[in-house]
């Protein structure tokens, strides 16, 4: 793996591996939200596996429910969406905004969130 690579992919191609096999038995710890600290800088990691998106983006309190500010990157052919987000910590609120093949846009609660909103709320928490 190449140091740029590393430096901007937070899950490995090992990672990649195990989950798309469905032998990777903690997916809890890599997909979902996670508070994380990269080269000095604290935010929180997301990745979510949506292998029929055209795009893949965070939304939350934090942008304004705008699926264009924070635009998740594929992780090669995996099917996995991720993205960093500097400067966001434990409590804030939000979904992943998933865009079909097809067009249709929906807004996703994070299957693998630690916390949620209370019904009939239906937003994930970032929750360590």
């Amino acid at each position: 793996m190449s140091s740029d690579k590393q430096l901007h992919q937070i899950l490995t191609d090992y990672d990649l591996h195990l989950i798309g096999e469905g032998t990777h038995y903690k997916n809890y710890e890599k997909l979902g939200a996670h508070l994380r600290e990269i080269n000095g800088v604290t935010g929180v990691h997301f990745a979510v596996w949506a292998p029929n998106a055209e795009a893949a983006s965070v939304i939350g309190d934090f942008n304004r429910w705008d699926g264009n500010s924070h635009k998740m990157r594929m992780l090669g052919s995996s099917g996995i969406w991720e993205i960093f987000i500097p400067g966001l910590s434990e409590g804030e609120i939000y979904k992943f905004n998933i865009q079909s093949k097809g067009g249709e846009v929906l807004e996703k609660a994070d299957p693998y969130a630690f916390s949620s909103e209370i019904r009939p709320k239906s937003a994930s928490i970032v929750y360590d």
